[in-house]
């Protein structure tokens, strides 16, 4: 689990529209008539995700192989078999895989894709950072870094103000590229390992961040452009604020901070999406985003379903809505803020 592609993962919408299919059983009695290159390119699909997916060892491979094929009876392009890829997905069982076609993953990589919101970025009560972190949807590399540079800039212009602690609110981060969050929040969340996937081998894979780069154990997966910003207090107080549709790699992002010294995190349960995808690009440029990993944060606590905050608040779990109470009580009365 060593590419950059490792999303954790896509909006809960597109999962939803990748995702459509029929569970109609298929007869393994049926004998498939596909073309030459549609078989490859099915196979191709499946000894992915037998080899890759976190449910690997839990799937009775010769029997779906069978009921995909027989599925896929009569397909001569691939394109034939993407309603077959996704139908395979959903049987092995890990509710976060999908599939995207190659003018989905070319808008995805070029940028052309919906524009991520930005940041919103702000001081508030005359003495608390507050950082808004939106989802956001997209593959390029360029933008990716830009993004996690502009959320650096305007987290300096806040810090120059001396707020005594912050709040990172996640309440409205629906997934997407885990990496210009990673960045964008870096000095804040601070130096070091952030958490680790654990795959269905036991293999740990960690990220981090470290001075303006995302990592994925040594491979840098973002860097910002320039030199990165550092907090002129790293060790400020942070509440960390999530919610139902806190979801993928919102999640991680709240994950990120859990074990983080003077950390505290309100609201109420998660979007449970905190398994991690990896993208597996395919011969004609579509992509499998394939469940292959659980999470674990950095005190070594598995997450595969919904995060629970230290304290539940009642109230807005809408983007940018109003700052709990208890999230601005427990700032102000630590020792920075007193």
């Amino acid at each position: 689990m060593k590419t950059i592609r490792i999303i954790v993962v896509l909006f809960i919408s597109v999962l939803a529209a990748c995702n459509g299919f029929s569970n109609t059983p298929v007869s393994s009695t049926a004998i498939p008539r596909l073309s030459p290159e549609a078989t490859k390119y099915l196979n191709d699909a499946l000894d992915l995700m037998q080899n890759n997916s976190i449910n690997k060892d839990k799937i009775d491979w010769p029997t779906l192989r069978a009921d995909m094929l027989n599925a896929a009876n009569g397909a001569q392009i691939p394109a034939d078999t993407y309603r077959i890829i996704k139908m395979a997905l959903s049987r092995l069982n890990d509710h976060h895989s999908i599939f995207i076609d190659p003018q989905q993953a070319s808008a995805a990589e070029s940028g052309t894709s919906p524009t991520p919101m930005p940041p919103e970025i702000k001081l508030v009560e005359n003495k608390f950072g507050y950082v808004a972190v939106p989802g956001y949807w997209g593959l390029n590399e360029d933008l990716i870094n830009q993004y996690g540079t502009d959320m650096q800039k305007k987290i300096e212009e806040i810090d120059r103000q001396k707020p005594c602690g912050w709040i990172v609110d996640l309440r409205g981060n629906d997934g997407g590229n885990m990496w210009p969050m990673l960045i964008g929040i870096g000095p804040i969340l601070g130096e070091g390992k952030a958490g680790s996937w654990v795959d269905a081998d036991g293999s740990e894979t960690e990220w981090a961040y470290l001075n303006g780069k995302g990592m994925i154990d040594i491979e840098v997966a973002s860097d910002v452009i320039g030199e990165p910003y550092h907090l002129a207090n790293p060790e400020a107080p942070v509440a960390v604020l999530f919610g139902p549709k806190t979801a993928s790699s919102g999640e991680v992002i709240v994950i990120s901070f859990i074990g983080r010294t003077n950390t505290r995190t309100f609201g109420s349960n998660s979007g449970g999406y905190t398994t991690a995808n990896e993208g597996f690009p395919l011969s004609d440029e579509a992509i499998i985003f394939l469940t292959t990993a659980v999470t674990e944060d950095r005190t070594g606590k598995l997450y595969s379903n919904a995060i629970i905050p230290d304290v539940r608040t009642d109230g807005d779990n809408d983007h940018a809505g109003p700052v709990p109470e208890d999230a601005l009580q427990w700032l102000g009365d630590q020792p920075a803020c007193d």
